[in-house]
This record gives C-alpha cells, sequence and structure tokens, in this order.
C-alpha cells in the first residue's frame, strides 16, 4: 500500500487565504453603499465557508476518504456548523471534537486579525470608534 499524499501545503494554502480574507473584510466598512456592502458581505461569508469546504477537502483526501456531495454542500451554506458535523463523523466523537476545537481556535484567531486591521485603520461601525477611541468608550462625532 502506497502512502497517502501529504496536503499539508495545500492545507497551508488555505490558512493563509483565510489570514488574507480576515485581513481584508474590514475593508468592506469603508463602502458607502448598503447594497454594495451587504453584496460584499455574503461574498466574504461564501469566501470563508469555500475556505472551510477546502479544507474539509483536503482533510478528507489525507486519509483517503471521499468528501459526499450533500457534506461538501452542506459546508459551503453552513460553514462552521457542518464543520463540527464533518469532524465529528470522520474521527469519531472525541477526535471529532478535539479536532473542531482546533477549528475553532483558527477562526478566533482570524477574528483577532480583522479586529486589528479595524484597530490600525480606525475604522467606525454604528458611530463607534473600533480605533484607540473604543478603548475609551467615547463614541465618535
Amino acid at each position: 500500500m502506497e502512502p497517502l499524499p501529504d496536503h499539508t501545503i495545500a492545507k497551508r494554502m488555505i490558512i493563509s487565504i483565510g489570514v488574507l480574507l480576515a485581513a481584508v473584510a474590514p475593508l468592506i466598512t469603508l463602502i458607502d453603499s448598503v447594497g454594495e456592502r451587504f453584496t460584499l458581505i455574503i461574498m466574504a461569508v461564501l469566501a470563508a465557508d469555500t475556505l472551510i469546504y477546502a479544507w474539509a477537502y483536503y482533510d478528507s483526501r489525507e486519509v483517503d476518504d471521499r468528501l459526499p456531495v450533500v457534506m461538501a454542500v452542506s459546508l459551503i451554506l453552513f460553514g462552521i456548523i457542518s464543520l463540527c458535523v464533518y469532524f465529528i463523523r470522520s474521527r469519531g466523537a472525541a477526535n471529532g471534537v478535539r479536532a473542531f476545537g482546533r477549528a475553532v481556535l483558527l477562526m478566533l484567531m482570524l477574528l483577532l486579525v480583522s479586529a486589528s486591521v479595524f484597530q490600525l485603520l480606525d475604522i467606525s461601525i454604528a458611530g463607534f470608534s473600533l480605533g484607540p477611541q473604543f478603548l475609551h468608550g467615547i463614541p465618535r462625532t
């Protein structure tokens, strides 16, 4: 039996793209038109869910398994919830929960990247700055 292919590089690329998306996502708030902003938010969510799908795809390939079509579609539509189901189904309860915990930690890291970009660019949301003034609770005018 030949060894399974190593998809470490592909997984690292997926994580890198996720970090890039997390860094660029705050820029969506700079768009003035509400319709354009809504469209970009939907595109960002679908891009993130597609990254989740790619992660699960390469994970399934490493264990020489096929990702069912229904699971692939649910990963794109429901994202993190379906990822939890995938991990538990593919690894069992204990290892699945552990893998899901690592995925959640990665997602939290991506949120931290986004929050850092908000703070560095001093971007305001709903009248409040997420920049240096946010730490003092001063509403932005």
